[in-house]
């Protein structure tokens, strides 16, 4: 979980900078590339299910 967090947190910082550069559509690219965007993208979710 520690390495979860920490690769996330990561993720965030990237997602940040790309934003704070206006990059939008690279932010947009770089998110979909995660794991857990794909998922999201082929299944409903309600409130407090767990991907």
């Amino acid at each position: 979980m520690i390495n979860f967090r920490h690769d996330w947190n990561n993720h965030m910082i990237v997602m940040q900078e790309l934003f704070e550069q206006g990059k939008y559509e690279e932010a947009k690219k770089y998110f979909e590339s995660f794991p857990v965007a794909k998922k999201a993208r082929t299944k409903s979710f309600l409130p407090g299910m767990r991907l």
